[in-house]
């Protein structure tokens, strides 16, 4: 397993004892879902986005990739959810949002109640992929009927595509206003926005400032893993 991997599950379990953590590999993938019934598993990637919403859409629970970092439990996102009665929490990507009655939902980390109405929308969205020969086909199937705003690299973020084919097309409005948002450039992604975006000023400067707390998630994309060194010094300020 990864260094970085590893530390980031380190993380969840020190911030979260009481938690029960479930780890997916392919030695336990079938304990929740049958991973071949997905005929379009072309990628690592494509076969993780359909893990998180079949598991979810069924079960419920919080997801996250192994490369977010936790800094703090998440009693503030039980918090959270409690105060605004909400049913499904995620972050958004303003960088890609232009209409704000849709924003571009991330899939590295959300949270939802068992059978949520609108992770399974999103899940049967994404199943659609099935019902095509090819990844390219859905896609222009997608854009046919929905505005998919500012995402780049469709093929790879197909999973964006689903949510926004829900959003638009399948939900009602109660199912809307059980969903909360927090805008990831304000959290996971703020040490990199500071730094314009750049990975290697990014991870340079993360832990630059030992006064200042980090968010209690902290979201590293590929380019950013590629400058953690083997010690994880890169990432001292995170542990806790």
């Amino acid at each position: 397993m990864p260094g970085v991997v590893q530390f980031a599950i380190d993380s969840w379990r020190r911030c979260n004892p009481d938690w029960i953590i479930n780890v997916l590999t392919p030695a336990t993938l079938g304990t929740y879902v049958d991973a071949t019934a997905f005929r379009h598993v072309d990628s690592p990637q494509r076969l993780s986005d359909y893990l998180r919403l079949n598991i979810l859409a069924e079960h419920g629970g919080v997801w996250s990739d192994a490369s977010v970092i936790m800094t703090q439990g998440l009693d503030w996102l039980l918090e959270y959810l409690a105060e605004s009665q909400c049913t499904f929490f995620g972050y958004y990507l303003e960088g890609f949002t232009t209409d704000m009655r849709y924003p571009v939902l991330e899939s590295w980390f959300f949270a939802c109640t068992p059978g949520n109405p609108f992770v399974t929308h999103w899940r049967d969205a994404f199943m659609l992929l099935d019902t095509f020969d090819s990844i390219d086909e859905y896609i222009t199937w997608v854009l046919l009927s929905t505005d998919i705003q500012k995402i780049d690299s469709p093929g790879y973020l197909t999973i964006h595509l689903a949510a926004q084919l829900a959003m638009q097309h399948r939900i009602t409005d109660d199912i809307r206003e059980s969903m909360c948002y927090l805008k990831a450039e304000d959290g996971p992604y703020k040490y990199i926005v500071s730094q314009g975006w750049e990975s290697e000023a990014a991870m340079r400067n993360l832990c630059a400032r030992p006064d200042e707390a980090p968010p209690p998630l902290v979201k590293l994309r590929g380019s950013e893993r590629g400058y953690v060194d083997e010690g994880m010094e890169a990432l001292r300020c995170l542990r806790v």
